[in-house]
Parts: structure tokens; sequence; C-alpha cells
């Protein structure tokens, strides 16, 4: 297996998950480090933001839209987010994401890596890679999985499956869809936050995933891929 230390991103896109059927994921805002502060700009300009807005978003409870930019406070207020460091399990909840506690990771880093999702207020964090030279492995959770032929499928028998990933330009809901495939199979799309930077991987480097582990209910599992970009592609089926 190949290891390649995590980075610490000075970049980190704030995603917001409506509450409404559709359960679509917008960015909202990045939260960017500059030396040892860490801010929060909300993208009030962005197309994602305003169809946000359409679906409910009123911003986190620490920080108002009244403002666009929180300089203060703000990885104070978002590493409650992460179970604390002295819990006896904290270390595997690293290891689900591919991370060590020997590591010394900052809770920026973490929160990136993890996502740090919670059900109760639909925020969620992923790792702005436009900014980060190649290259970088991640964990991503694949969006629509229920939706399509994975569910079909055995789901102990899906793991570690090499997976492959199709742009749709023809997609009659959405040009810039790129689908999930085990083979001929459809599981899913990838999550539109990272739509841009897969289109751009998909052109330019290797872009190797396997299916990582999936958890969650039964009838709606959460699929999360283990995503190697920039890397040789393997003769195994494993990185």
């Amino acid at each position: 297996m190949i290891e390649i230390a995590p980075i610490e991103p000075n970049r980190v896109k704030l995603i917001w998950q409506s509450n409404t059927t559709d359960r679509n994921k917008y960015v909202v805002g990045e939260l960017v480090r500059s030396g040892e502060q860490v801010s929060l700009s909300y993208a009030r300009y962005s197309e994602d933001y305003s169809r946000a807005v359409q679906s409910g978003f009123v911003g986190h409870p620490a920080f108002p839209l009244a403002s666009a930019t929180y300089h203060q406070n703000v990885i104070e207020v978002f590493s409650r987010r992460i179970p604390p460091k002295t819990r006896g399990d904290f270390g595997a909840y690293l290891a689900k994401n591919r991370l060590k506690s020997s590591e010394q990771l900052s809770d920026l880093s973490i929160l990136a890596y993890t996502g740090a999702y919670l059900p109760s207020d639909g925020f969620s964090f992923a790792v702005d890679w436009r900014y980060q030279d190649i290259p970088f492995i991640f964990l991503m959770e694949i969006s629509g999985f229920r939706y399509h032929g994975g569910m079909n499928l055995e789901m102990s028998s899906m793991l570690n499956q090499r997976v492959a990933f199709t742009p749709e330009p023809f997609n009659p809901h959405d040009p810039q869809a790129i689908k999930v495939s085990i083979g001929d199979i459809q599981i899913g799309y990838v999550p539109r936050y990272y739509r841009q930077e897969f289109a751009t991987w998909l052109l330019l480097t290797n872009v190797y995933a396997h299916i990582e582990r999936i958890d969650g209910a039964l009838l709606n599992p959460k699929v999360h891929l283990f995503v190697a970009i920039g890397l040789p592609m393997p003769s195994a089926n494993r990185l």
C-alpha cells in the first residue's frame, strides 16, 4: 500500500447539505489559513451559494450571513466537531479516514480530511485541491449511490473494487456530471463540490480509486472511495 503523508491545507471548502428532498450539497464558503489564523469567507457571488440560499441556507449559527467574512474564533468553533483527542477511540476515528495520530495534524487538516459532517446542521468540509500540488490521496463519499445499480450488489463484495470515472457532457440534468462505475454498473456520481477538479484530473493525470468503506443505514449506504491523484497506475487492484 502506498503511503502519502496528509497535507496541511491552507484552503478548505465549507459545504452545506440542504434538508430538502434532493439533499444536494453546496460549497457555501471557504476556510482560509494565514499564519496561525483561520478565517471564514462565505462565497456570496457563487452559483452554489445562491442555490443553497434558495434551498434554505441561512449560514452557520456562529457566523450569520450578515457578514461575508469572519476572522475570530473560526477554527475554535469548527474544531468542536472533532472528537476529543483524549478519547480512547480517537485513534480509530483517524484511522477510519486513513490518518495517523502520530502525524500531529492541525484541527483544520483533520476537519478537511474527515469531513466532520454532523447531520444536525448539514455542514462538512473538504480540502480545496485546486491549491495543492499532486500527487495526493484522500477519501471521498460518492453521491446518489442509493439511486443506481450498486444497491443491487452485495455490499461486502464491493469493498476494494476499483471504480471508473466517466464525464457525462450530454447528461440532460447536469452536463458537468461525472459518473462512478464498477465495470458496466453505475453506482453514483462524483459529488458536486469536486466535479471541476475531477474534470481537470481526468484530462491531465492518472486518477485511481477503489471502494474503501461502506457505512450508514441499510437503505441509504454511504460509499467512500479511496482516491489517488497523480500516482502511477497500479497493476494490482488496490493502492
